[in-house]
């Protein structure tokens, strides 16, 4: 009776989460565009977005790892160059840093550099990053992937590409050189901690239950889809894709797509999505999932969807940063479309699961702020440098692992000229 109870449990959650082919109503990919969607075949072809790359100015930057010490890790130091070539152990990156090697100022972490900066000889920040391993630690250890790929994916839509060292005047006087991957590595800390609004669509593929509830589902094609000509080719932007589906999450933003479409039969590949297409009266029987269309599938079409991402790199030490040094990433994602009579896009089926579990972006009105600026706007001017209502809101925020926005914007800023 217990297994056939379970059994019963299983059979019903898994008729439940059944994958509607239509597009759900939490993945409303119109919430993401700041006009009215273009959901139609011909119009999309009619005005050329059936390929199309971001006008934002994207640029690759780390994941900060947490088993290497996430925004700590000195990655300048030639010490720590060495152990991540070989070691996948939080432990090792632990021993190495209480050796206290002493290095050269503008060889420090980004983390220990922002507490030199506000003066803070506990290291509060620099503390809190290594806090985020011990928090983390597995039977295994800390998990490789773990860090900060959200931050890195808003942060680069966010701000420019920081491009030239900024030096500083630290509370205690000490002069302290930012460079480009310090600024990176504030800016996507402060996105992945800080305080802000972001529209997600979608659910976190989460273990064995996900599979059961619907949650490792994937997100639907037709709204992956709609997202990709709406945000990327209209609104010029971009959007975050979760690019490893199931438990593991690697978020990226996406750069540029290409579309070819294919009949789901013949496999006759086209540029026109009209050769391409099939109806479905007919041939339900011979197409995956033939059953189970979204209600009103006039015409069904296969695409093939090359999908360029902004990829994440180790820290470079270059003192300099421009697009030489930024790496990609494509994505080939099969997936049918299904149409109405019009050639409007209803809904879409995976014909291989490799998509993204969940696709998002940042609230373009919410930028992020830490703790201390939630109900407070700090601002910080360089000549007139660190003070002491600066000090005070960075020793609340750094507690919480979150650098001050003031500051950080204001690196961004400076070095991007």
């Amino acid at each position: 009776m217990k297994r056939l109870g379970l059994l019963a449990l299983v059979a019903s959650l898994n008729s439940m989460a059944a994958p509607l082919s239509e597009i759900p109503k939490k993945e409303d990919f119109t919430l993401m565009l700041s006009g009215p969607a273009i959901t139609n075949m011909d119009m999309i072809a009619k005005k050329n977005l059936n390929q199309s790359t971001s006008r934002l100015g994207l640029w690759s930057g780390h994941y900060w790892a947490m088993y290497q010490g996430s925004l700590a890790v000195r990655y300048r130091d030639q010490g720590v160059i060495d152990l991540m070539s070989h070691s996948y152990k939080y432990e090792d990156y632990v021993k190495l840093r209480d050796q206290n090697i002493s290095i050269p100022t503008h060889n420090l972490s980004p983390a220990e550099k922002y507490d030199l900066l506000l003066g803070d000889t506990a290291k509060t920040f620099t503390a809190s990053q290594w806090k985020n391993g011990e928090d983390n630690r597995g039977i295994t250890g800390v998990p490789t992937w773990r860090g900060i790929c959200d931050g890195f994916s808003a942060a680069s839509m966010t701000w420019p590409r920081p491009q030239n060292p900024v030096t500083l005047t630290g509370a205690n006087g000490d002069s302290v050189t930012f460079y480009p991957e310090d600024i990176k590595a504030l800016g996507s800390q402060l996105h992945a901690k800080g305080i802000k609004q972001v529209t997600f669509l979608g659910r976190r593929c989460d273990g064995f239950l996900g599979h059961i509830t619907g949650a490792c589902a994937q997100t639907n094609p037709g709204a992956l889809h709609l997202a990709l000509i709406n945000r990327i080719g209209v609104e010029g932007k971009s959007f975050v894709v979760d690019a490893s589906p199931g438990k593991e999450v690697w978020n990226y933003p996406v750069r540029a797509y290409d579309f070819t479409f294919t009949n789901p039969l013949t496999g006759v590949e086209s540029k026109d999505w009209r050769v391409a297409r099939l109806a479905l009266v007919g041939n339900e029987d011979k197409l995956i999932k033939g059953h189970s269309r979204a209600e009103g599938t006039v015409y069904v079409v296969g695409v093939n969807a090359k999908v360029t991402l902004m990829d994440m790199r180790v820290p470079t030490n270059a003192a300099y940063d421009d697009y030489t040094l930024d790496k990609y990433s494509d994505k080939n994602w099969s997936y049918d479309l299904e149409l109405d009579a019009s050639g409007r896009v209803l809904g879409g089926e995976w014909v291989k699961k490799n998509g993204p579990d969940f696709i998002w972006s940042p609230r373009e009105d919410s930028k992020p702020v830490s703790i201390a600026e939630r109900n407070k706007k700090l601002k910080f001017d360089e000549t007139k440098g660190i003070t002491a209502e600066i000090q005070s809101a960075a020793l609340i925020s750094s507690a919480q692992g979150q650098p001050l926005a003031a500051i950080v914007e204001k690196l961004f800023e400076l070095s991007s000229h």
